[in-house]
């Protein structure tokens, strides 16, 4: 009957020590999937954070375009003429940019005891342009022009590179300002009658 007694005791201390061991393994795992399931999700945030940090600091193409429209060479010599320059820019840096634009001048002239004329000139021009401040900036670019001659005459190509400094003050994305450019060829001095460009400008995301 004793030895009854002990076989029964340590067969059920054995069962007791096995689900003890099950039931901390169980245990064991569980923590281990809650610890990896949290590791994941601090993982997914930080990959979400870091993605929106990058979405953040990365700049649109039509955010990195600059427009602007200039009105300048202004004379009323002998009559009437103006110039009107629009350009697109494309800023590579905060401060470095380059661009097309399109020069078109119109002069009106006066001519006593004989017909008067209207002339239409234009062509395009390459610049670039560095900002040295948020308001001042170089800039150098390369016109070429079809000068109109008059009805009794061709057209006349010229080209020209300028060289010169701007202003553009103002808030938020809208700035306006005074550029002056040198005329580097005396011909083409010569056909525009001026020795400087110079431009009222209106500019949108300088």
């Amino acid at each position: 009957m004793f030895k009854k007694v002990i076989s029964v005791s340590l067969l059920l201390l054995f069962f007791l020590s096995v689900s003890t061991d099950v039931e901390a393994q169980k245990r064991g795992t569980k923590k281990r999937e809650k610890k990896e399931r949290s590791d994941s999700s601090n993982s997914e945030r930080s990959r979400s954070s870091r993605d929106r940090g990058e979405s953040s600091n990365t700049v649109s193409f039509t955010d990195r375009i600059n427009y602007e429209i200039s009105i300048g060479n202004i004379s009323f010599n002998q009559g009437f003429g103006i110039t009107l320059k629009p350009h697109a820019a494309y800023k590579f840096t905060e401060r470095l940019s380059a661009g097309i634009a399109v020069r078109t001048f119109y002069d009106f002239v006066n001519i006593v005891n004989g017909d008067d004329l209207s002339l239409f000139s234009y062509g395009p021009s390459g610049f670039g342009r560095f900002k040295i401040t948020d308001e001042i900036y170089v800039q150098g670019e390369y016109n070429i022009m079809s000068y109109d001659q008059g009805p009794n005459g061709d057209r006349v190509s010229k080209s020209s590179p300028m060289f010169g400094l701007g202003y553009l003050s103002g808030y938020g994305p809208w700035r306006f300002g005074l550029q002056l450019l040198f005329i580097g060829n005396e011909e083409f001095r010569d056909f525009e009658r001026s020795t400087v460009d110079y431009w009222f400008s209106f500019s949108y995301n300088f």
